[in-house]
């Protein structure tokens, strides 16, 4: 089942696991089992900035 949860909710939500509000993307959201017998995964689309030349040195590095 899958419901969708406003914007505050989903902050509320995202502050329970300490991440920045500017960090996921809005709507990512995803709960696939409430753990009644410990800790609960969430999933996010997450967002961040890299070096640019340090991305492309690691990957030049890792093609043939």
């Amino acid at each position: 089942m899958s419901i969708t949860l406003n914007a505050l909710v989903e902050g509320q939500i995202a502050a329970l696991a300490n991440l920045d509000p500017t960090s996921y993307d809005p709507g990512s959201l995803n709960i696939d089992l409430i753990n009644p017998n410990g800790p609960t995964t969430l999933r996010y689309t997450i967002h961040v900035d890299v070096d640019t030349p340090t991305l492309v040195g690691i990957l030049k590095a890792a093609l043939p």
